[in-house]
C-alpha cells in the first residue's frame, strides 16, 4: 500500500457563528473588540451599517504567495467570496494574526486589513477600495468566505 504524502500545511478554516443584531458603530469603537486604532477612512464606511440574521459563515485563511495590490484581492476573492461586516467581530476577537478581509458595503467591495499590535493596544483597523494603491506583503493572511470548491 502506498503512503499518500500529505501536504506541510492546510488552510485554515473558521466557522463565524451567526449575529442576530449587529450595529457597526456599537461593535467598531476604540476598547472594545481588541481595537486599538481606526482609520477614518473605515470609521467613516462602516457608520451606521446595522444588519439582522446574519447567517453563520465558514472563512478559510490563505497566505499570500506574492506581493499584490488590494485590487488583485478584491477581483480575486470577488463578491461571492467577501463576507459580511458583522464576522469582522469575530476574526478580531479570534485571531492574533494581521489580516485582510474583503466586505461588501453599500454595493462596493472593500480590502478592510487589520494589523495586530499587542504593544500598542491591539488591532488597527483600515479600509480600501478598489483603487487603494496600498499593496499586501507576500505570506500575507487573507480571508475570505469558503465556497463549495475551496
Amino acid at each position: 500500500m502506498v503512503k499518500k504524502k500529505l501536504p506541510l500545511f492546510k488552510p485554515g478554516l473558521l466557522e463565524c457563528p451567526a449575529v442576530k443584531l449587529f450595529k457597526a458603530d456599537e461593535e467598531f469603537v476604540v476598547g472594545k473588540n481588541r481595537i486599538g486604532w481606526m482609520s477614518e477612512e473605515f470609521e467613516d464606511l462602516v457608520r451606521g451599517i446595522e444588519g439582522k440574521n446574519v447567517p453563520a459563515i465558514f472563512m478559510i485563511s490563505r497566505d499570500l504567495a506574492r506581493e499584490v495590490t488590494s485590487k488583485e484581492v478584491i477581483r480575486a476573492v470577488g463578491r461571492k467570496g467577501s463576507a459580511p461586516l458583522a464576522h469582522l467581530v469575530h476574526l478580531l476577537m479570534t485571531t492574533q494574526k494581521s489580516f485582510l478581509l474583503v466586505v461588501a458595503i453599500r454595493g462596493q467591495l472593500w480590502a478592510v486589513d487589520a494589523r495586530w499590535s499587542a504593544g500598542d493596544g491591539g488591532w488597527f483597523v483600515f479600509a480600501g477600495s478598489v483603487e487603494d494603491p496600498d499593496g499586501w506583503d507576500a505570506d500575507g493572511r487573507v480571508f475570505s468566505r469558503k465556497l463549495s470548491g475551496d
